[in-house]
This record gives C-alpha cells, structure tokens and sequence, in this order.
C-alpha cells in the first residue's frame, strides 16, 4: 500500500481478494497500477510483479509479510484461481522458516487446504512443487503433520504429481522425502503409502534420475523405511524391481557413502525374513556390492555397519547362501571392520553376529588363522562393551557358535589364555556362554 505521511494518515482499507481476469485486461491493469504509483511519488521504491507467479494485487514484497491466516483463507476462497494458489504456496514456504509459522500453518487447516491445492491443480508445476515443499516441512519429523496428510488424501496427491512430472528432479527429491516420512511414522502410513503408489513412484524417480545422487539416496531412504516389518511392502518392492535398482544406485554412487549406507539398508530389509529374496540379491550380485561398499569406505564406521548387517540379513537361517557368503571373502572383511572400528559398539554388533551366523564355515573351511582371529574379535568385542547389552549378545552368540563346532576345544583354552588381559567378569561371562 501507498505510504502516507502524518498528515495524510487514513483507515487502513479492508484486503482485496483476487479476481481472476483476461489476459489481456490483466496486463492493462498492471500498467496502469504501475504508472499511477510513479505518478504518486518519485521516491517510493518499484515494485515488480512477475505476472506468471502471483496475482496483481499481490507483489512479491508484500507477500511476505502476510500471515499464515490470510494467505490460506485466500486460498480456500478462490480454490480454482491458479494465481492465488502458487502466489499462496510461494507465500507460506518463503515464511516456513520462521519460528512458529509452521505451526500457525497446521492450525488454521493448512495442510487440508494445501493438498487441495495440489489436487485441484494436477498439471500446475509451480502449485505441485511450492505446495510439496511446505507439506514435506510440515510433516518431517511430525507424527501429527502425516496423520492430517493422510486423511487429506496429501499423499495420493503427491504420487500424481511425481507420475506427471517424473522428468523434474526437484519434485521427485522433495516427492520422495513425503513418502519416507509417511512410511517412518506408523505401520499405517507404510500400507498407505504402498496402497497409493508410492513404491513404483519411488522406483520410477530413481530410475528416471539414475545419475542424480540427491534422488538416489532419498529414493533408497524411502524404500528403507516401507520395506521395514512389512512383509506385502517388501513383496512389492522385489515384484517392482527393487532389488535391482538399489544396487544399480549402489554401483553407480559408489563413492558416495550415504548411498552405500541406505543401499544396504534397503537390501537388509528386505532379506531379513525371506529366503527368496535372499536368494535373488545374492543372484544379482548384491554380495559382491556390499562386499565392495565396504572394502571402498573402510573408514566410515556408518558403512561397516550397514555393510555387516546386510551380510547378516543376506544369508541368516540359510546354510546354503551361508557358504556362498563365506566364500566371497565376508569373513576377512568382517573382521577388519571390527579390528577398525573397535571404539563403536554398532560395528561391533553387526559383526559379531556374521561370525555367529558364519562360524560353521569359519571353523571348517578357513585358515586357523582366520579362526583364531574370529574368536580373539569376539572376545575383544565383550572386554571393549561390557555395559552394552547388544554387543554382548552378539558376541556371546559368535563365542557359543564358534565353540559348538570346535572339536578341538581351542575356543574355551583362548578364553583361558587371555584371561590375564581382559577383565575378570568378561573371562566369566565367556566362559557361561561357550558352556551354554
């Protein structure tokens, strides 16, 4: 609005609401707005207002001081105006910054308002993406942002989005945190999720952007957290090609140690339960990634882990990938992560229990010296964690193990030998678990 001086002070004037209007009676009017404002005043400063972005009666400047309120109930009252809406959507995500606007957002039915919006404009890219951006902020990390999402029908509206503009990578990246965010709060969002569309959605924004990183790692993230304790996700991520994709991202970012994390995170998912799907990663080379992923990132404790575990995941409860596992090398990679990593109690975990699920092989097929390493690992494990209830679990279980196919007794004579250097309850607890 015009500014006035102390003279000429009036009431403030009620806000106009945007009419949609012609084209060409469009433009007119903001010509003649601009040339009745310079005529007002020569000091004033310009204003310029992208034509294609927001209404006339709204310039970019003023836009940002309006509060949440009055940009959503303009919204809600001209749902078809494609201008109010992306001048709306504009509007609230350059404030979502700011403290607290987010929740005056959600307060006043925000996230209602904003999935019509997306719905009502299907084909509108700039009304897609700004109204993506502010759903994706409202529900990250917001049990009660997805629920409200969910019954919007916000999350069917993204996947339409992410199908008619595949082609677009900022909408596939900020389409694929929607879906890991709405999937990490309940079960329920995982089936919704899954009933919407959202894992070939996924899969189609990985394969569409193959060489993008930032879609990689959100894709595989998304997948990691619909394939979890799900078993009809995980059947649909494998019937839609999952398994290969991931490892298709794996291999192409190898370099890139956030991939190689979710990577093997999408693939422990999915193997844990399932001696199909075990076998159709080993089938497809998913060994030798993983196996490559930590050999590559030898020192990031956060690949160790997740390499282990997927090694874990790939061959539990199942003899035969057990010695397919053991002869692509795990072993000796699994033990160099422990000797590594001594200090994080995770790769610890994760690596005792591969040479408990191992310990047949090692004990029978590797070197002595490999399994005298094994043990000496376990032990070194149970001494560094003893308050950590996980390690000594594990460790105790690779201990037991190792033990139960040793004819010779070496286990239980390396516990007595190394006494002398490793604390008195650690002997004792080995001890109880080789007896076990």
């Amino acid at each position: 609005p015009p500014q006035h001086t102390p003279q000429q002070q009036q009431q403030p004037q009620p806000l106009q609401l945007f009419q949609p209007q012609p084209r060409e009676q469009e433009l007119q009017q903001v010509e003649q707005n601009s040339e009745q404002q310079a005529q007002k005043t020569s000091t004033q400063p310009e204003q310029h207002m992208p034509h294609d972005k927001v209404a006339p009666v709204r310039p970019t400047v003023e836009v940002a001081r309006v509060s949440a309120d009055v940009v959503l109930y303009e919204m809600s009252k001209h749902p078809d105006c494609v201008k109010t809406q992306e001048w709306g959507c504009q509007s609230l995500l350059d404030n979502s910054q700011r403290q607290g606007y987010l929740q005056s957002v959600r307060a006043v039915g925000g996230v209602s308002i904003l999935a019509k919006a997306m719905r009502s404009h299907p084909m509108v890219y700039g009304v897609q993406l700004m109204a993506a951006c502010v759903l994706e902020r409202l529900c990250s990390g917001n049990a009660d942002g997805v629920s409200e999402m969910l019954a919007a029908d916000g999350l069917d509206a993204m996947v339409k989005a992410m199908r008619a503009f595949d082609d677009h990578q900022a909408l596939q990246e900020v389409g694929c945190k929607i879906l890991r965010n709405a999937a990490a709060c309940s079960s329920e969002g995982q089936q919704k999720v899954a009933s919407a569309g959202g894992i070939p959605a996924a899969l189609n924004a990985m394969m569409k952007h193959q060489h993008v990183g930032a879609v990689q790692e959100l894709g595989c993230r998304a997948l990691r957290e619909m394939a979890a304790y799900s078993s009809s996700n995980q059947e649909a991520i494998v019937a839609s090609g999952g398994i290969p994709r991931v490892l298709r991202a794996m291999e192409l970012h190898g370099e890139l140690s956030s991939i190689q994390v979710l990577g093997c995170g999408v693939l422990r998912n999915l193997t844990a339960c399932n001696a199909d799907f075990q076998e159709a990663v080993t089938s497809r080379g998913g060994l030798e990634v993983v196996l490559a992923a930590m050999q590559t990132h030898a020192d990031s404790a956060d690949v160790q882990r997740a390499g282990c575990w997927a090694l874990f995941c790939t061959c539990v409860h199942n003899s035969e990938l057990q010695n397919v596992v053991e002869a692509h090398g795990a072993v000796k990679v699994c033990l160099k992560a422990l000797q590594d990593h001594r200090e994080d109690a995770q790769v610890q975990e994760a690596g005792c229990w591969v040479l408990k699920e191992l310990a047949k092989q090692i004990v029978n097929n590797q070197t002595r010296t490999t399994f005298v390493s094994s043990t000496q690992a376990a032990l070194k494990a149970m001494d560094k964690h003893r308050n950590v209830v996980a390690v000594q679990t594990a460790a105790g279980g690779a201990l037991r193990s190792l033990a139960s196919h040793d004819q010779s007794g070496w286990v239980r004579t390396a516990c007595l030998g190394r006494c002398g250097r490793f604390e008195r309850s650690t002997t004792k607890r080995a001890l109880e678990v080789i007896k076990e």
